[in-house]
């Protein structure tokens, strides 16, 4: 498939444009204008981190928390709920860069979790501080202070995808 799409680039470019515009114009007709426009925002996001900002640490991770909140825009949740989602989908990044870290670095592109374990830790920790801030107010302190978990994670399992599944579950019980 990949051999495909690079002996007919030519063809598949001009493909996958016309089928992202085809989701714009779906998205307007079946979910209304402002998930129209949250759709090429997605687009967007996702273009500028695969060909520039997926190389560069720290910014690789928070632009990947903005394109989690363009993504939740599609469903038009509230501005505190789209923030929620970008620090969410920011940590689950992170994770899964520290699980690239190896092929990343063969390949010489930068992540964060290339750069610095410790620096991937600090990033982890500012994330998690700004959803327990956010938590704080409308849950409490005690349940607020459960957004650490995922540095608990970070520390207590010698694999990512481990950090990052627990992560995930622990995201999920939060949603529910």
């Amino acid at each position: 498939l990949v051999s495909l799409y690079l002996d007919y680039g030519h063809i598949w470019y001009p493909l996958v444009f016309a089928l992202k515009g085809l989701m714009i114009v779906a998205a307007w007709f079946l979910l209304g204008a402002p998930a129209a426009w949250a759709v090429p925002a997605v687009l967007f996001v996702n273009m500028v981190y695969s060909f520039g900002l997926k190389g560069v640490p720290i910014i690789d991770v928070a632009w990947c928390g903005v394109w989690g909140a363009c993504y939740a825009a599609i469903a038009a949740p509230s501005p505190y709920l789209l923030i929620l989602v970008g620090l969410m989908t920011a940590i689950c990044h992170l994770f899964q860069a520290l699980g690239d870290a190896t092929t990343d670095a063969a390949n010489r592109i930068t992540t964060t979790a290339v750069f610095s374990r410790p620096i991937s830790a600090v990033v982890l920790f500012v994330l998690s501080a700004l959803i327990f801030s956010m938590l704080q107010g409308p849950l409490g302190t005690g349940i607020a202070l459960t957004a650490f978990f995922a540095v608990g994670f970070f520390f207590l399992f010698t694999r990512s995808q481990w950090a990052w599944l627990a992560t995930k579950a622990y995201f999920a019980m939060m949603w529910l």
